[in-house]
C-alpha cells in the first residue's frame, strides 16, 4: 500500500524546487511551498477545471510561469500533486520523470 512517505519521496526527483499535496477537500496534506493555503485552492480549483473540461483524468495540468519554475499538478487518487520545477528542467522531460515516479508507487501498490 502506498503511503504518505512514499510520496513525499517526490522531492528526490532531479528537478522538483517545490510541492504540495491537496486532498479533494483543498486541504494541505503535505507540502514544502511558500504560502500553501494560497496554493492549495489554486491546485484544487485547476485540478476540479481540468476534469471538469476533460470529461476524464487528464495525466497532468501544466502552468507555464515567466520565471520557467513551472507548476504541473498531477492527481493522484482522492489527491493532487502539485509541484513546482526548477527553471532549467524541460517541462516535457520533467513530467515523464513524475509520471515515472507515480507508476512506481502504482506498481509497489499491486506487488
Amino acid at each position: 500500500m502506498v503511503t504518505l512517505q512514499d510520496i513525499l519521496q517526490i522531492r528526490d526527483i532531479q528537478g522538483v524546487d517545490e510541492y504540495i499535496l491537496v486532498n479533494h477537500k483543498g486541504q494541505v496534506m503535505a507540502h514544502d511551498i511558500e504560502q500553501p493555503e494560497q496554493v492549495a485552492k489554486m491546485v484544487l480549483v485547476c485540478a476540479q477545471n481540468s476534469w471538469a473540461i476533460a470529461k476524464t483524468r487528464l495525466k497532468y495540468t501544466i502552468f507555464s510561469r515567466k520565471s520557467k519554475k513551472d507548476i504541473l499538478i498531477f492527481p493522484v487518487g482522492n489527491f493532487n500533486l502539485g509541484v513546482v520545477k526548477h527553471q532549467t528542467m524541460n517541462d516535457m522531460i520533467f513530467a515523464s520523470k513524475v509520471i515515472q515516479f507515480l507508476n512506481n508507487l502504482l506498481n509497489k501498490k499491486i506487488d
